[in-house]
């Protein structure tokens, strides 16, 4: 069992912060079926096997009802470079916090656990000293949840600045559209085939 730390953010719901997750084996069991439930209930398109696969990390976030104890948001955070990611060396060697993914039940949605949890990640890689975040997505919605937080960081002082570099377009990488109804667009994506763009933000200290 990996160690880790619950935070109570308030009457509704937990906040455990697990780090160093390399299978869903080192879960409690009942947390890797309450991830799966989440994300079926999110929206998105998927197998059990698929979200098994993406539990991992170097922090994973798992958000609970404090009532039910059911996982009600769940992310996952690494700490990487795009082309160790990618396994090619024509994007970046620079090591940055890479937001694997999050999701958020449908009923939880609206009520600010996205930008928390963005917070919270993008954080990691500032307290990591690391001047990159990166993504992957078919969701225009992801870039500006990312962007809202960097400027949030930028009034508060804790960054001078940023900026977004080109968005790197990846052709079929998903294989389908991730989710059940059409997410706010990318122009230039074909969603059927499973196109996303892998989005990279450069922090200014």
């Amino acid at each position: 069992m990996s160690r880790d730390r619950e935070i109570l953010l308030g009457k509704d719901y937990t906040k455990r912060e697990i780090p160093d997750v390399t299978s869903y084996e080192q879960l409690d069991p009942q947390i890797v079926q309450g991830i799966i439930k989440c994300v079926h209930a999110s929206g998105m398109r998927t197998s059990d096997q698929d979200v098994l696969d993406h539990i991992n990390g170097d922090i994973v976030i798992v958000y609970q009802d404090v009532k039910t104890q059911d996982v009600i948001a769940f992310s996952s955070t690494s700490f990487i470079s795009p082309n160790e990611h990618l396994k090619t060396d024509d994007i970046s060697d620079e090591v940055g916090c890479y937001l694997v993914g999050a999701t958020i039940a449908r009923e939880w949605q609206g009520n600010s656990l996205y930008t928390r949890m963005n917070e919270s990640r993008i954080g990691f890689g500032l307290e990591r000293g690391l001047n990159l975040v990166f993504t992957q997505t078919q969701n225009r919605r992801v870039m500006h949840g990312i962007e809202s937080v960097l400027k949030t960081n930028v009034e508060k002082g804790l960054i001078a600045g940023y900026q977004m570099a080109e968005p790197i377009l990846r052709l079929g990488h998903y294989g389908r559209m991730l989710t059940e109804e059409m997410p706010l667009r990318f122009d230039g994506l074909d969603y059927g085939k499973g196109d996303c763009y892998m989005l990279l933000f450069n922090l200014q200290r």
